[in-house]
């Protein structure tokens, strides 16, 4: 049964790409049941039980992202869809920034069985989850096949170090939403303004510890989120940062349109710049991306996304 579950689910993968969307056939059956924070755990239990079978450290779980991955598997349960926007239009990295996350955040959402037209479904007065339902999601998510295999990158991440885990029961029908939000955060950033105005300056800052160095801020841009119908959040596909590059600032001696203070310490290092939004900075969502560079890694990469409404 689990076996045809799991070959049904697959043809019904919503979309492509590095981070997806998912919808199984069917509820499992049976097995012990778990209130809502031991799921969380749980599920974070069997997440670190596939990275340790690749030799990958584990993660641990983040409140922060737990908060946007819960906010967001309620809206996909109550709302009647499955996708990485929200009825608002919103993405991942938004909803994660306007939460107060200050790392990186890289999706995995899933849906236990299709939703049913006219049909309306409310939270379960009491949220429990079978262990046996909490298997199949994440095996479903890690036993993936390339090159339609985004959800086990993202599990298999090495660079990522928390996870955020949102699950929703529904009624009728006992459907369960699933959001793993997966965190890179490597030292603190400080906390952005969700909006701001042109012409005035956002101080970036943060601090890292030993091994872990700047590499650049880069900003972003896009169109600001507009409410979606059902109808268009089903049709959404896989999700990246913007195009639209507006901007990128390097620690000396590179050139960079703002001088970038950088300063070392006994626990490692600290960074300053101020990002003034120019007069000639379009309205839109504005993703302040800050990448950094490992000791262990050869490539830089990504710890922080903020978002930031400029009008």
């Amino acid at each position: 049964m689990l076996l045809a579950i799991i070959l049904l689910c697959l043809n019904l993968v919503m979309v492509q790409g590095p981070v997806s969307g998912r919808t199984l056939s069917a509820p499992a059956d049976g097995g012990e049941l778990l209130e809502l924070n031991a799921a969380r755990a749980y599920m974070v239990g069997l997440i670190n039980r596939d990275r340790a079978s690749l030799g990958l450290a584990p993660v641990e779980l983040d409140p922060v992202a737990t908060a946007a991955g819960q906010e967001h598997s309620d809206d996909m349960g109550v709302s009647k869809y499955v996708s990485h926007w929200d009825m608002q239009g919103r993405k991942p990295d938004q909803r994660y920034s306007e939460v107060g996350g200050q790392g990186a955040v890289s999706e995995n959402v899933l849906v236990t069985h299709d939703f049913a037209e006219g049909e309306r479904y409310w939270l379960a007065p009491q949220q429990l989850f079978r262990k046996a339902e909490l298997e199949q999601m994440e095996a479903l998510f890690f036993e993936e096949q390339a090159p339609n295999d985004g959800h086990r990158k993202n599990i298999l991440n090495p660079h990522h170090n928390r996870v955020g885990i949102g699950l929703t029961l529904t009624l009728p029908g006992g459907r369960v939403s699933c959001t793993q939000e997966f965190v890179n955060q490597y030292g603190s950033i400080s906390k952005l303004p969700d909006q701001h105005q042109r012409g005035e300056r956002i101080a970036v800052k943060g601090e890292f510890p030993k091994g872990v160095s700047i590499y650049s801020v880069d900003i972003y841009r896009e169109a600001q989120p507009r409410p979606m119908t059902r109808s268009e959040l089903r049709a959404t596909h896989s999700y990246t940062l913007p195009t639209e590059n507006v901007a990128r600032y390097f620690p000396p001696p590179y050139l960079s349109p703002a001088k970038m203070n950088v300063m070392k310490t006994d626990d490692g290092e600290k960074f300053a710049i101020d990002v003034k939004a120019g007069e000639d900075w379009k309205p839109g969502l504005y993703y302040v991306v800050v990448w950094v560079k490992k000791a262990d890694s050869t490539s830089p990469l990504v710890t922080s996304t903020q978002t930031v409404a400029i009008n």
